[in-house]
């Protein structure tokens, strides 16, 4: 009897030690694996796009002039973010719509003479067309893409200094050979890595265009319902703070788009 008492009470502890291991296990299927984390640093996606990461701080945004649309100049402070080293490609943007069959778009012929290497911006886009992009390859790379607002893009190019490196005799040897846009990686990138900040092609913004809080500048596109483009194009290389405004479903010969990729 003594053995058999002691067997029963054995079993009891065995089934009660399995019990609270069982209760330590997380519920659900183990063998997900977890989508790594991409770490803050330059990388590449699957569709070739260079990106460069962007730490989190406070910058200048504008000009101190007041009487300027892109004045006065105020404080703006934004968070880590990953942004392609350069405008989106014709390379890229051929792949893309190779995959996309939903997106209608036909302005091949720009392409050809406007950027006729592959390496060059794709232009002839409208900020609509920018966002399909983003849209899409979101979806494919299970990630969030988006343009940048304007404060975000002219932080980028703070953060670089973009204008204070620009290279204008590297600018006139380009220019011999082409005469539109030219390859994104023609010229030297500023200090951060990041190409064609302050010319080549207007890159939109998702940022619409409002006058800054104190402007005194005057735009009667202000009361329009227009967005931002930044950068500059090929024939006029602008400041880190200039503001092209336009309408969204406006694909101009010199708008193209670069994109920001979310740490999350």
């Amino acid at each position: 009897m003594k053995r058999s008492a002691a067997i029963v009470l054995l079993s009891a502890l065995a089934v009660c030690f399995l019990a609270q291991g069982c209760a330590h296990e997380k519920p659900g299927k183990t063998d997900v694996p977890i989508k790594p984390a991409v770490p803050f640093a330059k990388f590449t996606d699957s569709f070739g796009i260079a990106f460069i990461p962007i730490s989190s701080g406070t910058s200048k945004i504008g000009t101190d002039d007041v009487n300027s649309t892109a004045g006065p100049a105020y404080e703006a402070e934004v968070g880590d973010f990953f942004i392609s080293d350069t405008e989106i490609t014709v390379e890229i943007w051929t792949k893309y719509f190779k995959m996309n069959r939903h997106h209608k778009w036909g302005l091949w012929e720009s392409l050809a003479k406007y950027a006729p290497d592959d390496q060059c911006p794709v232009i002839s886009i409208s900020r609509d067309d920018a966002e399909q992009f983003c849209k899409y390859v979101s979806e494919v790379e299970d990630a969030e893409y988006r343009l940048p607002t304007e404060e975000e893009w002219e932080y980028a190019a703070r953060q670089g200094n973009s204008r204070e490196v620009y290279d204008e005799a590297a600018l006139v040897k380009v220019r011999e050979q082409w005469k539109y846009t030219h390859p994104v990686r023609a010229l030297p990138p500023d200090e951060t890595g990041l190409y064609g900040m302050c010319d080549n092609a207007w890159e939109w913004t998702s940022s619409d265009y409002r006058p800054y809080k104190g402007s005194k500048g005057i735009d009667p596109l202000f009361r329009l319902t227009t967005c931002v483009l930044r950068g500059g194009g090929f024939y006029d290389p602008c400041e880190v703070w200039t503001r092209h405004p336009s309408s969204p479903v406006r694909p101009n010969y010199d708008y193209g788009f670069r994109v920001l990729r979310e740490l999350k």
